[in-house]
């Protein structure tokens, strides 16, 4: 399994999307040029130093 971050300033389609075929995930922030769609609500997973962390599904469109 695949897993990973990567920075939103270089992120492409193929490349997410080659994450997924793979069975894989990622966190990445997001950017005005990526399209996508919310899926679920966000939802706290977690803290971290400097606050509360939430994750949300979304569905990304090419």
């Amino acid at each position: 399994m695949m897993n990973g971050s990567a920075d939103r300033n270089f992120c492409t389609l193929k490349f997410l999307f080659g994450v997924t075929a793979h069975k894989g995930y990622f966190i990445i922030r997001q950017h005005q040029t990526l399209p996508w769609q919310a899926s679920d609500d966000f939802r706290l997973v977690g803290e971290n130093d400097s606050g509360m962390v939430f994750e949300q599904n979304i569905i990304m469109k090419c």
